[in-house]
């Protein structure tokens, strides 16, 4: 075997001493990217953290005018020279595939969406520019908190803004499925920098906290919310008459009944939450596919035997071989492939689930409210059935009188679609949620009414 001699290795070991590292160092894409996004004449801003290295990397993203802020990204795929970035949107997904070229990555977008059940490509235009560039910093501070409700450990982020005095508060609480306090970070960064301050936690079971949602129900989640308004009030700089809750989609269910139970809040804003009963929520899920699928309204009444009788098995009402018996009837029909269902196993944590929850009905708890609320619904909304929510909310006995804003032609995430042109949030939205809160409260305001014909 060749023996390398002494002068050698001193010679390489200079060279290596004196030459710029670069030339050793593997490139990485890590840290903050920042540029817009551009597709049918309008131009979006869009920022990326990333972390990882050749072997994989996960990229965490902004992007504010859809309504996200710090949410981690699907997947990160980099090539030699390739990278392939695919963000989440409501019913879908922004892929950003581009060419990584010193402090700049650029390229085209794909989007994937949702049409009558099915998967599609529905965009292959627009561009995209990235630039390498420091993280901006955010005027308040986050603070790390975690806190109990029974044996239940929750773990969360307190957004505190910068300066003195006793500030607004709220609790943020999730919608449906694994949610962690990611899912809240657009809404809690947006109120954080107009002087609120936010606590935003991972539901049980997900995150960092402790025990499992799916063991529960509704009640469980409302004492967890209601501990999380008791850490607001313990702080002193917080302002106690002006606290409350800030709730989305199934988090509205939750919000009246925890405060119902005693949670100590001073105000409710409600973003996309149904007023229907679980159940009704779920039969207009339905009704949405349908119609996705080119069925018309008439057909629901067809499938609403098979999707009661799902609903008996979960409540304990009706056999799994009854449903078994009830599908081979009706597999063959034309609604039962556009409604795109299937049922979950019969032991599967989110049947029971389901099954302790289906009947509830959120009437009695928002009408016992004594306190300012205000809730936003979309008119181009197909998660819940909006209409009928805001329709049934007018007609409770609800003192002081919710402020109802309806947002014209946006969807359940509060975004508004115009023609090819990508996701943007319906205009004021956010921001007037702020002005709410600091000046709105228990006014009577105007409520904001649909366009004729909606």
């Amino acid at each position: 075997m060749r023996q390398w001699t002494r002068p050698y290795v001193v010679r390489f070991w200079l060279a290596a001493l004196l030459l710029p590292c670069s030339v050793y160092a593997e490139p990485s894409l890590n840290g903050f990217w920042t540029g817009t996004m551009t597709r049918d004449g309008a131009t979006q801003e869009i920022s990326l953290r990333v972390s990882g290295n050749t072997d994989g990397y996960k990229a965490n993203f902004d992007w504010p005018d859809s309504g996200y802020f710090h949410e981690d990204a699907i997947s990160m795929k980099v090539g030699d020279r390739s990278v392939l970035v695919s963000l989440p949107m409501p019913r879908g997904a922004l892929k950003l595939a581009g060419t990584w070229q010193g402090d700049t990555v650029s390229g085209g977008l794909l989007e994937i969406g949702n049409v009558a059940g099915a998967w599609k490509t529905i965009h292959t235009d627009g561009s995209f520019r990235l630039s390498r560039a420091s993280a901006p910093t955010p005027p308040y501070r986050v603070e790390e908190v975690s806190f109990n409700d029974g044996t239940v450990t929750l773990a969360g982020s307190l957004l505190i803004p910068r300066g003195a005095g006793r500030h607004p508060a709220m609790t943020f609480l999730h919608g449906g499925g694994d949610e962690t306090r990611g899912d809240g970070m657009f809404i809690g960064d947006t109120l954080a920098r107009r002087g609120i301050v936010v606590l935003i936690y991972d539901k049980r079971g997900n995150g960092k906290s402790t025990g499992n949602w799916r063991q529960g129900g509704f009640e469980e989640l409302a004492d967890d919310g209601a501990a999380g308004l008791r850490v607001l009030l313990a702080r002193p700089d917080v302002d106690t008459k002006r606290t409350g809750f800030v709730c989305y989609s199934q988090g509205c269910w939750i919000a009246p009944l925890a405060i119902s139970r005693g949670a100590p809040a001073q105000f409710l804003v409600s973003i996309s939450g149904p007023t229907v009963t679980v159940e009704d929520e779920g039969f207009a899920q339905y009704g949405n596919r349908m119609r996705e699928a080119g069925m018309p309204n008439s057909e629901l009444a067809k499938a609403l035997p098979l999707l009661k009788l799902d609903n008996s098995v979960s409540k304990g009402q009706a056999s799994w071989r009854d449903l078994q018996a009830q599908i081979a009837k009706d597999k063959d029909a034309p609604w039962y492939k556009a409604i795109n269902w299937s049922p979950e196993d019969m032991n599967d944590p989110e049947r029971r689930f389901y099954g302790k929850i289906l009947t509830y009905d959120p009437r009695a708890y928002i009408e016992s409210l004594k306190i300012p609320s205000l809730w936003f619904f979309g008119t181009a909304d197909i998660t819940i059935p909006a209409r009928a929510s805001w329709e049934r909310l007018r007609g409770m006995s609800v003192s002081p009188k919710p402020r109802i804003v309806i947002m014209e032609n946006a969807d359940h995430a509060m975004t508004v679609r115009e023609g090819g042109k990508l996701p943007a949030l319906a205009h004021g939205f956010p921001g007037m949620m702020a002005d709410w809160i600091f000046t709105g409260r228990g006014r009577p305001l105007a409520e904001k009414r649909p366009a004729e014909g909606e």
